[in-house]
């Protein structure tokens, strides 16, 4: 599958802001403990398989690196814009 994506702005972090970022997400814990979990396959999220986060219903959540759950991530992502 290939997927068109519009021309959009990425956004980056530095790796020492990340555990700020977590903890005003109310995820750090969750994180630390290998508890947090991607919202498409449910497989426990670490630094090694972060793909990133997606807001869905006012909630953020966390996804994994799995090529289906970030392609289903994308593909949210532009279902939204076109709204």
């Amino acid at each position: 599958m290939v997927l068109k994506l519009p021309k959009e702005k990425i956004y980056t972090f530095h790796k020492k802001d990340f555990e700020k970022m977590l903890k005003d997400l109310g995820m750090f814990e969750d994180f630390e403990k290998t508890t947090l979990k991607c919202h498409f396959c449910s497989n426990k999220i670490s630094e090694n398989n972060l793909f990133g986060f997606l807001k869905i219903n006012k909630k953020i959540v966390s996804i994994c690196n799995k090529v289906e759950c970030s392609e289903k991530a994308i593909q949210f992502q532009i279902g939204e814009k076109q709204k």
